[in-house]
């Protein structure tokens, strides 16, 4: 009870030093600390639901880049453009981009991947040789882009739930870190746990965290995926036998 009391003067406290400060910063701390509740949400979601959910945020993608692609050629096709050109465009363009990220999860997978590590390695290719968007670098960038893309098309399932994972844990430790020791960047962050006067174990127990919740993230995705069935994860084919049974095989690119 002493104690409850003593943490709501401390919150009374430090609300009346951030009004002195300033008339609105109190409502600048609750919505900086409501963002970080909705990154932390967010994270842990993606640690534990990346994978069975990958499918509908791909699609979520692809119809953005559809409604994009339509406005441009809105742009580009008509001088003049009006309301219903960008309707009509945008919404077919949207559909499709949905439709085939869904459909074609593993193409669309492979070339997103493909194409972000082309951007880097041929930005980090040409600042390296002085020479940034120049053939040679693209082209070694676009030699790396399409051997990771066949590495994410044959091993997308392990990609995935790894990445997703590992990213979720990441930003939820991070948030909770933010809400526990009340930093606003990372910065603060830093100073409050390895400053002078900070708290070193706070670090520590983030890292840990985070290590812990990937973990945790990898099996339950894992065992996820047999729980959520064929609607959101690779199909399973089915093998028939000479003497008329069938047998079910997963394809070769789907295994871990």
């Amino acid at each position: 009870m002493m104690l409850s009391l003593k943490m709501i003067e401390m919150g009374r406290a430090f609300r009346e030093r951030r009004l002195a400060i300033h008339p609105n910063s109190f409502f600048i701390v609750e919505i900086h600390a409501l963002l970080l509740l909705v990154l932390l949400v967010w994270g842990l979601a993606t640690c534990f639901l990346g994978y069975p959910l990958f499918r509908v945020l791909l699609a979520t993608f692809g119809a953005a880049a559809g409604m994009a692609l339509g406005t441009d050629l809105v742009g580009l096709l008509r001088e003049t453009p009006g309301n219903m050109d960008y309707i009509v465009a945008c919404g077919a363009l949207c559909i499709l981009g949905a439709l085939l990220a869904w459909y074609l999860y593993r193409w669309a997978f492979a070339l997103a991947v493909g194409w972000v590590v082309t951007a880097l390695m041929s930005s980090l290719v040409g600042w390296f040789i002085g020479s940034p968007g120049s053939v040679l670098s693209w082209v070694i960038g676009a030699l790396f882009g399409l051997a990771v893309a066949v590495i994410a098309y044959s091993y997308l399932r392990l990609i995935v739930i790894v990445a997703s994972s590992a990213v979720g844990a990441v930003m939820t430790a991070y948030a909770g870190a933010l809400l526990c020791t009340g930093s606003r960047t990372g910065e603060q962050l830093i100073d409050a746990t390895f400053g002078d006067g900070g708290r070193p174990w706070v670090a520590w127990f983030v890292v840990l965290m985070a290590v812990v919740l990937a973990a945790v993230g990898m099996v339950l995705q894992t065992q996820l995926v047999h729980a959520v069935g064929e609607r959101f994860t690779p199909r399973i084919l089915l093998r028939r036998r000479k003497g008329g049974r069938s047998t079910k095989v997963q394809p070769r690119f789907t295994r871990i």
